[in-house]
């Protein structure tokens, strides 16, 4: 009997040397797994509030029985780490989302780092402001929409609302047709002669001359301006003799016609391409310095109409070329003349 106790002994005991390890591993497997979640995965963090950058903390060191433990806690409080142990599982989030470390075997808190702001209150808060890591901006850690270490929504920029839109213009008001400026200068070259009066009012000479006119083009069909033009007027032949060879010498003097034309209007023909038709008609005053030496000037009016045709050049160079009626009067006496000239003129 006592030697069948004796085995029955011996063999529990070499069962329970056999069983011990295995129970140990399966007692670590159970652990790992609690930790790391299903298949190895790490268990799901329950977060409340906007995403905060990730700093890894300092590594505590490992909390052994001697001297060196935070001061304020016993022995008691700290146990030796043995190989092989398994560390406990994490507590569960408490209701408002912040973890509630066990109140044994958690390891002594690092000291924060020194770029760290410290949380408003023993429990922190969901918005408290986050340090980040070297080389990181802040708008890295903005991209939540809250403004880096405020709870205050980031404002969001508005565009301003467009002016409202000018009032339509009629368009009864829109010129229609080809530009043709508003301004022009131009100058003349002209060729006078007579037709019949009398004279002085009437030339005596077929003359070359040249004038200068400048203009304000109302619109496609009217143009006003004003201009001034000199030719030779009149030619006179004297005849002398000489005393010492008693020859008969010619001597001829010419004079001179100034028109003033104060005021012209020129209605434009309206057809589209380069060439446009014109008609004029003006009138002035009109000087003569007379071949007479013993009369100063003759002051009277004159007058004027003509058609002609102006071509485009370029956008603001004109040709023009046309014929001229002139009446011209001194006193009693009346003149009649026509005047043909070529026009280079310059638009605005």
């Amino acid at each position: 009997m006592t030697t069948r106790f004796i085995c029955t002994a011996s063999l529990v005991g070499t069962l329970s040397a056999v069983a011990a390890p295995a129970v140990a591993w399966a007692d670590s497997v159970v652990a790992e797994s609690d930790v790391a979640g299903p298949r190895g995965m790490a268990a799901p963090v329950e977060t409340v509030g906007p995403a905060k950058p990730v700093r890894e903390a300092a590594t505590p060191a490992p909390a052994t029985g001697t001297d060196d433990s935070p001061p304020g806690s016993s022995p008691a409080d700290v146990t030796p780490e043995s190989p092989g142990a398994v560390p406990p599982a994490p507590a569960a989030p408490a209701a408002g989302g912040a973890g509630v470390p066990p109140s044994s075997s958690a390891p002594p808190s690092a000291a924060p780092p020194a770029d760290a702001t410290p949380p408003d209150s023993p429990g922190g808060d969901a918005n408290e402001a986050v340090a980040t890591a070297p080389g990181e901006s802040d708008a890295d850690a903005n991209e939540s929409g809250v403004m880096f270490g405020s709870s205050t929504p980031t404002p969001t920029r508005v565009a301003a609302p467009l002016p409202a839109p000018p009032p339509p213009v009629p368009v009864s008001a829109l010129l229609s047709g080809p530009w043709r400026g508003v301004g022009w200068l131009a100058v003349h070259l002209t060729t006078t002669g007579p037709i019949g009066g009398d004279r002085p009012a009437l030339p005596t000479v077929v003359a070359v001359g040249f004038g200068l006119e400048a203009g304000w083009r109302v619109n496609n069909f009217l143009g006003i301006g004003t201009g001034v033009s000199r030719q030779t007027h009149e030619r006179s032949d004297y005849y002398y003799i000489d005393q010492f060879t008693s020859e008969r010498i010619l001597e001829r003097s010419y004079g001179e016609l100034t028109n003033f034309d104060v005021l012209f209007a020129r209605g434009y023909l309206p057809v589209r391409g380069r060439v446009q038709p014109f008609a004029e008609i003006g009138g002035g005053l009109v000087i003569l310095e007379p071949t007479d030496v013993t009369i100063a000037a003759y002051v009277g009016g004159q007058g004027r109409a003509g058609l002609g045709v102006e071509a485009w050049i370029s956008r603001s160079l004109t040709l023009a070329a046309g014929a001229r009626y002139r009446l011209t009067a001194f006193e009693d006496a009346t003149g009649h003349s026509y005047q043909g000239y070529l026009q280079f003129g310059v638009h605005w």
